[in-house]
Parts: structure tokens; sequence; C-alpha cells
């Protein structure tokens, strides 16, 4: 047999069918362990031929993440260049991008992010060569700027709404917003951050409802923008009078001192400050509490949701958490809240101590909606929407030259 093909290359699966496999090209800020989960996932899925390009080594816009140096896949690599602090936003801008590319000759490239010079280039560069590409980004707008600020956000985003192959939106908030946005023929799909699960989902969880005591998790930064005071200050509330109930916040950030300081020392036993842990520490908190909160003023995304229903836990969150939105149902696996509402979240608190066997309930529903969590899935969805964006660029230059397959002698 002979297949000849325009892009990309054949391969059979252990099912022997012909499947096509894509080259595909992101590049991306930094490394970070979900996306390291699905990018690791997608090297090992022979769909994809895969580079990764990341404009910085490590989290610097966020120091208090401190996630470890780790050396970088074989499929990775970080682009030469630097960056500044301008409006409020770290804005990268590197070298080498297309000289890489015309080493790869991806069938598709993947952009994450709008705010760098790098990126605003690698849009607009794509786009002349007629290589196919698509965004991938969180909602934007969520930061109220100055006229300048609102200016140049609306600049940054022209070539996603006006030039992109296609947008893979970050959770259904994201893709309501680019649906707007973009007024053209272009794909757009849902797809959100994933990360390994296997681990959260082994934990197992009490079956008698009747002995659940509420155990509250947080897990991120320390910072104003997660909510991490405004919960600390419902659960004094609440704790004062129940001290068998439990806080535990995973993580570090300019807030820690202050926060550990307004701890009243009533209920100081009641609170446990474990500071940062590794992706890979990160299981035992979750098998040791059952309800998870992240009360975020604004979460694009927040994977933490991911690992919290993957753990088989009820969920509180406010409705500015964009996982919470589409993995969290009030009611049925946890509670939504509006943001920086002190007293709504008191509530929500109060409601599961008050009513211990919910938390069973929710947890259970939780589990429920883990199996679409997995890395797995995540390269399934980028495998149907590349191909989906590739069949709508239609007369387009493809980078990929000719490929054949010989089957037999």
């Amino acid at each position: 047999m002979r297949v000849a093909i325009e892009s990309g290359e054949i391969h059979r699966s252990c099912t022997n069918e012909i499947c096509l496999s894509l080259r595909i090209t992101f590049i991306a800020v930094f490394p970070s362990p979900y996306m390291i989960d699905l990018f690791d996932a997608m090297e090992q899925d022979p769909r994809f031929h895969l580079r990764v390009y990341y404009m910085e080594r490590e989290a610097l816009a966020a120091p208090s993440v401190n996630w470890c140096e780790r050396p970088l896949a074989a499929y990775a690599s970080v682009l030469p260049g630097g960056s500044i602090s301008a409006f409020r936003a770290r804005v990268q801008f590197n070298v080498g991008f297309f000289q890489a590319l015309e080493q790869d000759w991806p069938d598709v490239v993947v952009v994450l992010g709008y705010h760098s010079v790098t990126c605003q280039l690698a849009m607009y560069g794509l786009w002349l060569r007629r290589v196919p590409w698509i965004f991938w980004g969180e909602i934007p707008g969520f930061e109220r700027r100055g006229f300048i600020g609102m200016a140049l956000r609306w600049l940054a985003l022209r070539p996603v709404a006006c030039l992109s192959s296609g947008i893979a939106a970050i959770g259904s908030r994201a893709l309501s917003a680019y649906e707007k946005l973009s007024k053209r023929d272009c794909p757009i799909r849902s797809i959100p951050y994933y990360c390994r699960n296997e681990s959260l989902l082994q934990i197992k969880r009490e079956s008698a409802v009747s002995s659940v005591i509420p155990h509250f998790l947080y897990c991120g930064q320390l910072i104003a923008r997660k909510g991490v005071d405004l919960l600390l200050r419902a659960f004094c509330v609440v704790a004062v009078d129940n001290p068998d109930i439990r806080l535990t916040l995973v993580g570090d950030g300019p807030l820690r001192e202050q926060l550990a300081n307004s701890i009243p020392e009533a209920i100081q036993s009641q609170v446990t400050m474990a500071g940062f842990r590794e992706t890979e520490e990160l299981a035992p908190f979750f098998a040791n509490a059952n309800v998870f909160v992240l009360p975020s003023l604004h979460d694009g995304w927040g994977v933490v949701i991911n690992q919290a229903v993957s753990a088989g836990m009820g969920v509180i969150a406010s409705d500015a958490v964009g996982a919470a939105v589409d993995l969290v149902e009030s009611g049925v696996n946890g509670l939504i809240v509006p943001p920086d509402d002190e007293c709504a979240l008191t509530n929500a608190l109060r409601f599961l101590v008050d009513n211990p066997n919910e938390i069973a309930s929710f947890g259970r529903s939780s589990r429920e909606r883990a199996a679409r969590l997995s890395p797995k899935h995540g390269v399934d969805s980028w495998y149907a929407f590349a191909k989906q964006v590739l069949r709508n660029k239609r007369g387009g230059r493809l980078l990929c030259a000719k490929s054949e397959v010989h089957d037999g002698a």
C-alpha cells in the first residue's frame, strides 16, 4: 500500500487503524506543571510530533509559586531573550522563534497569551507566512485598566480576533468572550488546562456520612486576588463555635505573615499553614481534607479545581473562577458564592459544618466528573481541534512537505 499526504505523517495504531500524525508547536511563557502534564501526554501519543518553546525558564512574574527548576524535556527549549514589567503585566521579547520553525516544519502552531512582544510577532508572522495557528488563552480583560491600558489590550487582541486560524478558549466563560470578540468564520472550542490526577483518583473517602468532620483546604498563592484572606476571616467566624473543624492553607506568597498574625489565639490549633509544596507532594493534603475552597476574585481557570474534583472533594468556589463554572454545580458537588463576599462565604462554610452529610454527597458527585479531567482527555481534544482547524484552512500553505509511507516491500 502507498499513501501520499500533504501534511504530517501516517502511523498505525495497535488496532491497525491509520491516523494522521500532526506536527504541533506550542509557544508558552514558562514551564508550569499543568502544561507539562499535557505536553508529556501529547509527546507520548503517536498522533503528535511535539515541540514547545518557552519565553522564560521560570515563573518570574509569580515568584511565590516556587516551582523547582526541573530539566526540560527533549521536546522543549527556552528561546533567548528577556522581559520587562509594564502596565502591571510581564512582557517578554525573544528571538529565534521563526528560525526554529523552519527546522520543525509544524502543521499548526499554538500561541499561549497575547501580552508579550514575542506572541505579537509570532501571531503576525505566522499569518504573513500562511502558517495555521491557534490562539490558546484565558478570558481576556478581567483586570480594569486606564484608557491607555485598554487601548493597548484592544490592539493586542486584534490578531487573535482577526488573524488566527482557530481559538482554544480556556473554559466556557472564555469561550463566550472569544465568540463575541471574533466576528468571523473561525473555529472556537473550549480546551481548558489539564493535570495528572491518577494519585488523586486513588484517594478513598469515608462512606459513613455521620462521621464526616469538615476539613477545609486551600491550595494556591497567598495573594489578595485569590481571596485567601477572605477565607481565613470566614473560617475564624465559623470555627469559634466548632472546635473540631480544620483549615489547611497550602501555598506561599506576600500575605503569608499577615495571614498567620491574623489567626485568633483561640483557634490557632485549627489552622495549618503548610507553605509551598511541589505538585508531587499535594495528594496527602487533598486526602486529609474533604472540602476544597477557592474564593478568588478572579481566576481564568484554576487547575486546583481539577485536582479537588479528582480527589472526590466537595468544592466551595466563587463564580469568578473559570474552572468552578465548568466543573462545580452548586448544590450537586459544591457551592458557588459571589467573589469578594465574606458573608456568602461564611454561610457556605457554616452550611457544610451544619450539614456534614452533604460533604460525602458532594464528593461522590465530584468523582463522577473526574474522568474527563485527565491529560489524555486533553490530548484527544487537541487532536480533534487541530484537525478541524487544518480542514478549515483549505488553500493555506502548510509547512510540512509531502511525505510518503510505503507498506510492504
